[in-house]
């Protein structure tokens, strides 16, 4: 799925950010800006994800026959995918534990300067 492979770019975009603190803060923040914007496109992606997944239970009720198969696929990409998000959420978690204060936002990247 595409949300998928936006999830596995912030990732990246998130470690290579927080490993290149050494660098400049202008680095650290355009990785930031890179990560939002992916978390929006992922955002977005979702949504339509979802719309198009209500046409297909439509479809179901026209024609259960050739459409449930395929509904059964969605929804198994979907488990795996929610699993695989929440597991890089809580790689996240863990890469920001100690390095912020409680009233700084993980998406404080201009003072990501640990």
């Amino acid at each position: 799925m595409k949300t998928l492979l936006l999830k596995i770019l912030g990732l990246v975009l998130l470690i290579l950010s927080i490993t290149s603190c050494k660098n400049d803060s202008k680095i650290i923040a355009a990785f930031g800006d890179m990560n939002e914007k992916l978390e929006e496109s992922t955002a977005v992606a979702m949504v339509t994800n979802g719309v198009l997944k209500k046409q297909l239970v439509r479809k179901i009720e026209e024609d259960s026959a050739k459409y449930l198969p395929i509904f059964k696929r969605l929804e198994n990409a979907q488990i795996t995918s929610d699993e695989f998000y929440y597991y890089l959420e809580a790689v996240k978690d863990s890469i920001y534990e100690g390095t912020l204060d409680e009233d700084q936002a993980r998406s404080s990247y201009n003072d990501f300067n640990r």
